[in-house]
């Protein structure tokens, strides 16, 4: 499995990196496995271990969460850490994004 982070300006962002751990922890079934993951895998574990189930906090304090909460989408940054708010799954296949039937 590989999980890609888009970062900012070719950089490290927080946001980004929270959401890869999150993502990398559901694919490891919650274990501590270590094998096989780089640097940045760990890394990405290690700031979910940090943070736990608290989206907002990394989201909110990234770079661009701050950026947004100045120009006014605060609530929308809090709107995207709510955790499976929407049943839905984007699947990405033959360069093609679609929603993943239920």
């Amino acid at each position: 499995m590989v999980i890609l982070c888009a970062g900012r300006d070719h950089r490290f962002s927080l946001d980004d990196a929270y959401c890869a751990g999150r993502l990398a922890s559901v694919a490891l079934g919650g274990v501590r496995r270590r094998q096989g993951l780089n640097d940045a895998g760990l890394a990405t574990l290690h700031l979910v271990r940090r943070y736990g189930e608290r989206w907002e906090r990394p989201l909110l304090s990234s770079r661009a969460g701050r950026e947004l909460s100045t120009i006014g989408f605060k609530h929308d940054v809090l709107d995207c850490a709510r955790a499976d708010a929407y049943p839905v799954l984007a699947l990405f296949h033959e360069r093609r994004v679609t929603a993943a039937s239920t």
